[in-house]
């Protein structure tokens, strides 16, 4: 009986004998690019030679002369393995730089079953990906699966037909974004009160608390979003859920989301303490915990709680409030604080001690381990979970304080 590499070879030999779909995939300038094929044009694949510095390195650009290819001499020498890898990338939302190997994504039983479903599919992005998640199959690899989910998520998430997940699945995660109304109230902050808080003067923001006619979830929220720290924990200690007008969930969310470094752990900390097990006992409608939050790949890069207007287009950054004004105009007079650019391996590894665990699968059956070993593998790790490619994955136990039996 023959065992899946042999099917999967034969099967690539039988589609290398399909011109018709061969040739349209080779001349595509991406598969081109992804297996050194060069340029298809004038009916032949021309691959261009780089110039080389007397040093020996290899010059920014290319050279006139180049190696022509016909159709069946391509057709008879090009690596099926690696063009099947490389019309698995270009099926994808994301890719890597590099095309890498199929052994780092799966075994030739999932390579199989691969090529099988994407054949029934049609070689069709949407269609493919749905029959992906529906499949029960142990051989389809759980960062397969995350690359079809990241698909619905980024490029087509009205699309999905299938059976096994609700439409609701692929929506986007609860984060806590301030509206356009509420953006409106910083502007009765403006004055010295909104100096002060830039500057960090906390003494004279308590004046201007208690000589302006604002609310304390004005301030709050203002400064949560300019990230002082020290108010926030003022507030936090002085004030009680009712009286800032904004519950210890809400603030731990947006600041597990928005802020980084030594800022978000001092408010998670705080939080801890003001409500214990605050941290751990957080899931959202679809199953996800705290350290989804801290991915990067799903929160709103806007300064407009809606980034499009009601007809579409994406709004105008010119018109922002007048705190936003004031704000920037501080930053350019007095000059702009440094600004955190931490990872988020301190922030994973306070809510692990805290005891939301990475392993812990959401409604669609994905981990947040999964979701970083799929960015691990594009090389995407930053984008993704805010974390550095080099810092060890949530296999490393000791690293990140896990206890292997109770993950389990």
């Amino acid at each position: 009986m023959m065992d899946a590499t042999q099917i999967l070879d034969a099967e690539l030999t039988a589609l290398r004998g399909d011109q018709a779909f061969m040739t349209k995939q080779l001349q595509r300038q991406v598969i081109c690019d992804m297996l050194g094929l060069g340029t298809y044009c004038d009916h032949e694949w021309r691959v261009y030679e780089w110039r080389v510095y007397k040093d020996g390195k290899k010059a920014s650009w290319r050279s006139r002369d180049y190696v022509a290819k016909s159709r069946d001499e391509l057709l008879s020498t090009v690596d099926m393995r690696r063009l099947l890898l490389a019309l698995f990338w270009t099926l994808q939302s994301r890719r890597p730089k590099d095309l890498g190997t199929l052994v780092a994504i799966g075994d030739d039983a999932f390579w199989l079953e691969f090529l099988h479903l994407a054949q029934a599919a049609k070689w069709r992005p949407p269609l493919l990906w749905q029959r992906v998640l529906d499949s029960t199959s142990p051989h389809i690899p759980a960062q397969v699966r995350v690359a079809a989910w990241m698909y619905y998520l980024t490029m087509a998430p009205k699309s999905y037909k299938g059976s096994r997940f609700p439409q609701a699945a692929f929506e986007r995660l609860d984060h806590v974004q301030f509206d356009a109304t509420q953006k409106t109230r910083w502007d009765n902050l403006v004055g010295f009160g909104l100096e002060a808080l830039y500057k960090k003067q906390f003494n004279k923001v308590m004046l201007a608390m208690d000589m302006t006619a604002t609310e304390l979830k004005d301030w709050l929220t203002c400064a949560l979003d300019r990230q002082r720290p020290e108010l926030v924990a003022y507030l936090l200690e002085n004030h009680g859920e009712a009286d800032l007008g904004m519950s210890y969930r809400d603030i731990l969310l947006y600041v597990v989301a928005n802020i980084h470094g030594e800022v978000a752990l001092q408010l998670i900390r705080r939080l801890e303490e003001l409500s214990p097990g605050i941290c751990v006992s957080y899931r959202d409608r679809r199953g996800h915990n705290l350290l989804w939050y801290a991915a990067c790949c799903w929160q709103l890069r806007s300064p407009f709680a809606h980034p499009y207007t009601e007809c579409g287009q994406p709004r105008d950054p010119s018109m922002l409030g007048r705190a936003n004004k004031s704000w920037d105009a501080y930053a350019k007079e007095h000059g702009v604080f440094a600004a955190s650019n931490a990872d988020n391996s301190k922030l994973l590894a306070m809510l692990i001690r805290y005891g939301v665990s990475p392993l812990e699968a959401n409604e669609v059956g994905v981990t947040f381990r999964d979701l970083d070993d799929f960015a691990r593998l594009i090389g995407q790790r930053g984008a993704f979970t805010r974390l550095r490619q080099n810092t060890p994955g949530f296999d490393d136990a000791v690293y990140w304080g896990l206890d292997p039996q109770k993950e389990q």
